[in-house]
């Protein structure tokens, strides 16, 4: 949140400029090396804010920023969780082949295959027996 700006008297024996009430009252820091402190150089549009500073435009700036963080970190929980869902699908996939593989066919001779053959795979790349 901004913070509105106040005069101060640093440890250096700096002194910070008197309030200038035509200027946003937002205290800000500057970005060169030496890091500043002052009012913001704007003029004051609404409330004493300028248009960067007021609280409403901060709130709304952080509303849309928390909600592109949520999205993200939603999409990537969903990503973490999708080998585990796929895992749990194949060993399905591998129990019906199974079963199929219990006839004395030719059907059951392939699907008997087509199970191993996933099994040597999974356990290949992730380690995990199915």
């Amino acid at each position: 949140m901004i913070s509105e700006y106040k005069p101060r008297k640093d440890g250096w024996g700096v002194s910070s400029m008197p309030v200038d009430p035509t200027r946003c009252k937002a205290g800000v820091y500057s970005n060169d090396r030496a890091c500043i402190y002052s009012q913001c150089s704007r003029k004051a549009k609404e409330d004493g804010w300028c248009k960067q500073h007021h609280p409403d435009a901060v709130a709304k700036r952080e509303a849309a920023s928390d909600a592109k963080w949520q999205a993200r970190f939603r999409k990537e929980e969903l990503r973490s969780r999708r080998p585990r869902v796929f895992l749990r699908e194949l060993k399905k996939a591998v129990a019906l082949l199974d079963q199929l593989g219990e006839r004395d066919t030719a059907a059951g001779m392939r699907a008997r295959m087509a199970a191993q053959e996933i099994r040597e795979a999974v356990l290949k790349e992730t380690e995990v027996e199915l």
